[in-house]
């Protein structure tokens, strides 16, 4: 679904507005009004069926458009975390769920990059992605020399506790 800029901004000047009417806070910009929705569940209720009646389309797309493409601007890059990501996925083979595993491999960056926040959705999409085809990156591991290198590199950091 592309959104253009004339909904993105219809989209944060309304979910400001609905964070407002649930909260009685003012917000004065997108960040803070992230932030209240984040940290307060009476917001989150009902807050898409709302939003779509101001933006005249359905529940469902607003939903959509904030998790799979607005908030992501709140959260840093996971691109620069791929490798890591990657190793630790193929590394870690006792998990009940792909949940389970998303949150094993989210506690470990956690706990190496405690500075960095990720998406967790986009987190979740690449974890599913890589574990779906394990096997493809396991046969294919070594192929490529350079990531030859990084896959040895960490399997080094990780014997030596650096992760």
């Amino acid at each position: 679904m592309k959104h253009n800029q004339q909904f993105k901004a219809a989209f944060e000047a309304t979910f400001i507005k609905v964070v407002y009417s649930k909260t009685q806070i003012v917000c004065k910009n997108v960040f803070n009004a992230h932030s209240e929705y984040l940290q307060r569940k009476d917001v989150k209720f009902s807050i898409w069926k709302e939003m779509s009646k101001y933006l005249k389309t359905s529940s469902k797309k607003v939903h959509d458009f904030y998790h799979n493409t607005w908030s992501k601007q709140f959260y840093d890059d996971i691109a620069p975390y791929r490798q890591q990501i990657k190793y630790e996925v193929l590394k870690t083979s006792s998990y009940d769920t792909i949940q389970e595993l998303v949150n094993v491999v989210h506690n470990k960056l956690t706990l190496r990059y405690p500075s960095v926040n990720l998406h967790y959705q986009t987190l979740y999409q690449l974890v599913y992605y890589i574990n779906n085809n394990r096997r493809l990156f396991v046969q294919s591991k070594y192929e490529n020399e350079l990531e030859c290198f990084a896959f040895s590199t960490l399997e080094q950091f990780d014997q030596m506790g650096e992760f």
